[in-house]
């Protein structure tokens, strides 16, 4: 058993359910099924059966404008275009420090901010939650993180250099 990893794996549950509670006292028709992972099990609810790798920690098909009018009221600058019917991707990024502190993404989380970078469809959204151990968690939306990164917002960095693919 391996204490540090049990330690980070307690932080995504403890993150996952804070932002579950939060959506789901603010969103009428929120429910478990918009727990995209896996790890929900640990929080007692089914086992989430679909590819995780196809999706965001959390999914939710904003029929009715309620997730928009929530950004809206927490004046986020969404997206104009984001409308009813709009599916948010939630990837939740949790530490237990400071909200300063740097924070990892997958290629496949960074390949789906670029797949649904300005598409009115589809909004990504990265949920960063800090100070996890203690009382005053803190959270930050990051929405269109693509866009951030290509503004120079956000900086992803790799450690060991990138490796570069061509399409032709």
């Amino acid at each position: 058993m391996n204490p540090a990893k049990d330690t980070r794996s307690m932080f995504s549950i403890n993150s996952y359910l804070q932002i579950h509670k939060r959506f789901g006292s603010r969103i009428e028709d929120w429910c478990d099924d918009n727990w995209t992972s896996k790890l929900r099990v640990e929080a007692g609810i089914p086992r989430f059966t679909g590819q995780e790798r196809d999706f965001a920690d959390f999914t939710y098909l904003d029929s009715s404008g309620q997730m928009r009018e929530m950004l809206r009221d927490a004046e986020m600058d969404f997206h104009l275009d984001w409308f009813n019917d709009t599916t948010y991707h939630l990837e939740v990024k949790s530490t237990s420090g400071s909200g300063d502190e740097a924070f990892f993404v997958s290629q496949i989380q960074v390949d789906m901010m670029r797949r649904y970078n300005d598409d009115a469809l589809h909004a990504y959204i990265l949920v960063r939650v800090s100070n996890i151990e203690n009382a005053d968690i803190q959270l930050k939306f990051y929405l269109d993180p693509w866009n951030l990164y290509m503004n120079q917002v956000l900086d992803f960095r790799s450690e060991e250099g990138y490796r570069v693919f061509a399409d032709d």
